[in-house]
């Protein structure tokens, strides 16, 4: 069976699984909500004419960073889940980590692209916690990367204070190994984006881009990375960036992602192998759902 095939059979699956078709959105403060806030005073971001500053080259020694804790008071207010904890929740993500380590083993790959159709559905939210999980796995590391460059927020939801991210690594300001940051594991690494930039689905189709990715895939060999984007159904971002990743995970927001969407969504990923799907806010006893 071929993965065009798989990946479709999981958009059906998902389409099945949805049960939304309604445009309200009841939030709980429990529920794995990502907030997506407005974008605000975006930066013009030009392109240097070189690339921008070479990081270290594949297979260099990893520089030694000092890991920024996540305190309870943190987790709780931004619904983190550090990966040992007991509840439902948490033992999801564990489920969710174990299925998608095994694929990505399986079929020798480390790049996932974390998905949705619009606002809301906990796709930021799903890529932090599901870095966190890998981070607890001996077998893997783990990178996580801000590529919403219309919308960044993973270092609000850890609440990092950090005064840059990769948009100064674009504009030549600054090296990738500057702006990294090891977050609550020390193999968990962080690359954020603090600032929106103006032409992001540009950006993310630039060559620049394209050769960070290569380079981020080949230094480590075990590291696994998360690229969390905007909603593919919100802009061209998702399409632009998509053919530079290897797999893709469909987060799917319960009551917010409509089985429009869905088909919408089965149409944008069909050159793309889908890892599986993860239902948000699920009626079931684990809540995030993964098919």
């Amino acid at each position: 069976m071929s993965e065009r095939t798989i990946a479709m059979q999981r958009i059906q699956q998902a389409l099945e699984m949805s049960r939304g078709e309604t445009a309200s959105r009841h939030h709980d403060a429990a529920e794995p909500v990502a907030v997506v806030e407005p974008v605000i005073g975006e930066r013009e971001v030009v392109l240097p004419a070189r690339a921008a500053p070479k990081s270290p080259i594949a297979g260099a020694p990893q520089r030694r960073r000092t890991v920024r804790s996540l305190s309870p008071l943190v987790c709780e207010r931004n619904r983190l889940k550090l990966g040992h904890e007991s509840d439902a929740t948490a033992q999801a993500y564990r489920m969710l980590r174990t299925r998608v380590l095994q694929w990505l083993d399986t079929y020798r790959r480390n790049t996932v692209a974390m998905i949705s159709g619009g606002e809301g559905d906990g796709k930021t939210l799903s890529a932090v916690n599901l870095a966190l999980s890998i981070a607890h796995d001996p077998n893997h590391t783990v990178l996580l990367v801000d590529f919403d460059l219309r919308s960044p927020s993973i270092h609000r939801r850890l609440e990092l204070d950090v005064e840059r991210g990769v948009e100064a690594y674009f504009d030549g300001r600054a090296a990738i190994d500057d702006l990294l940051v090891s977050v609550a594991h020390p193999r968990l690494s962080v690359l954020p984006c603090v600032a929106p930039v103006a032409g992001s689905s540009s950006v993310l189709a630039s060559t620049v881009v394209r050769d960070l990715v290569a380079e981020l895939k080949a230094r480590y060999a075990d590291r696994v990375i998360l690229f969390d984007l905007p909603p593919a159904l919100a802009g061209d971002d998702a399409i632009a960036f998509l053919p530079l990743v290897e797999s893709a995970l469909l987060v799917i927001g319960e009551g917010s992602t409509r089985r429009t969407d869905l088909e919408r969504l089965s149409d944008l990923l069909r050159d793309t192998p889908l890892v599986g799907s993860l239902l948000n806010r699920a009626a079931q006893p684990m809540d995030p759902y993964y098919g």
